[in-house]
């Protein structure tokens, strides 16, 4: 993968031009900014922990886990509320899961392309960038976006 190559690549800065010229198209067909929270589908996928049919269960289990901490509020809410047993274990499941720092292959390749738009400074980096920090507040790629753009502004302040 492109991301890789520039990584560790060791070749000059002009060698890599190429490379780097098809990084942010290659960055923006694989990381999206997280859209913003839609609180009454988390309540709407909750009830669904308890429905009859198991597969809308897995289903609403599998919505909830993508949202990750976004819907942790939510869930806890849902416990005060004394859900059924089938619904708490799944709760209870999703907020266990939320508490280990979960390396999958899609959470690694989206930091590693913030790693490199942040290194290529370039203009066309800095943009998407911006665009990335501007997803959800709270979550854990709008926040390495955001301080990815923190640093490229800190270091473009100190050269001039």
């Amino acid at each position: 993968m492109v991301f890789h190559r520039i990584l560790t690549s060791s070749a000059s800065r002009d060698h890599r031009n190429s490379e780097i010229a098809a990084t942010v198209p290659a960055a923006q067909t694989h990381v999206r900014p997280v859209p913003a929270v839609d609180n009454p589908k988390i309540v709407q996928w909750i009830a669904a922990l308890d429905d009859s049919r198991y597969k809308t269960r897995v289903s609403a289990s599998q919505e909830l886990a993508k949202l990750g901490h976004l819907a942790k509020p939510l869930l806890r809410k849902s416990l005060e509320n004394q859900p059924s047993p089938e619904a708490r274990n799944r709760i209870s499941q999703l907020l266990e899961g939320l508490k280990e720092f979960q390396s999958n292959g899609e959470r690694v390749r989206t930091l590693r392309a913030i790693e490199v738009l942040e290194r290529m400074e370039t203009p066309e980096a800095r943009q998407f960038l911006a665009l990335l920090a501007q997803g959800a507040a709270g979550t854990w790629q709008t926040k390495e976006a955001a301080a990815a753009l923190k640093r490229l502004t800190a270091q473009a302040a100190l050269l001039r």
